[in-house]
């Protein structure tokens, strides 16, 4: 059987994802799988993914599984790009105007996690460790500023 993580091809259609050890038990069983990058950016969506394909050489094959990552496909369909991108942003966005930004970055890791400067403090270790900076904990920082505003402010 031809397994294929599929695009969006039409507006409200659900996106596909599948992780590496369900790729691996299909190709196991003697299924061919087939990954297809539609992202802008280079690297980070595709585990596999190690380069860029062209139109005229649009795939690869590794671990057995054929992958697609002809860069810049979204700009091919600007529309579905901006809904598909949309839908994934603004629940962020919403958790964002709902509470303070300090309790969002304590509550949510994935915001935690993009922290990188806070009030003159790095909190990004690998760009700490790239500038020579001294590396804070962001949720230490978090917890300081918190408690100098409650002094401040009393």
């Amino acid at each position: 059987m031809k397994i294929g993580v599929a695009k969006e091809i039409k507006i409200g259609e659900e996106i596909v994802a599948i992780t590496p050890a369900e790729v691996e038990a299909f190709c196991l069983n003697s299924h061919t799988v087939y990954i297809e990058k539609i992202l802008v950016l280079e690297g980070g969506s595709v585990e596999t993914i190690d380069r860029i394909t062209t139109h005229e050489n649009p795939y690869f094959i590794k671990y057995g599984v054929v992958h697609y990552s002809v860069a810049n496909i979204p700009g091919a369909v600007p529309r579905t790009s901006t809904f598909v991108l949309t839908n994934v942003t603004i629940p962020y966005a919403i958790d964002i105007a709902n509470k303070v930004y300090k309790k969002t970055l304590l509550e949510n890791k994935l915001f935690l996690n993009g922290l990188n400067i806070y009030y003159d403090n790095v909190t990004y270790k690998a760009v700490a460790d790239a500038h020579g900076f001294k590396y804070v904990e962001p949720v230490e920082v978090l917890k300081w500023l918190k408690f100098y505003q409650i002094l401040v402010i009393n």
